[in-house]
């Protein structure tokens, strides 16, 4: 198992959960505070599920290339 990729994937997948909690919890305060119409903040929220999701994928194939690459050195 290649640690550093596999740590590298798990950032990623932290990095996915933030956004995903800021715009599924808090967009109503986040919109007040960044002065946006409703609809920018309907923007806010689809482009918060977006990059959460692209860098949940992104994890998930960085952690399974570091578990693969380990399989192959036998």
């Amino acid at each position: 198992m290649r640690k550093g990729t596999v740590k590298s994937g798990l950032n990623l997948l932290i990095a996915a959960v933030v956004p995903l909690i800021l715009v599924t919890f808090y967009h109503e305060q986040i919109a007040r505070l960044l002065i946006l119409s409703p609809y920018s903040e309907t923007m806010l929220v689809y482009l918060g599920f977006f990059w959460g999701g692209v860098s949940g994928c992104l994890g998930i194939l960085v952690i399974v290339a570091g578990l693969a690459l380990s399989a192959g050195r036998g």
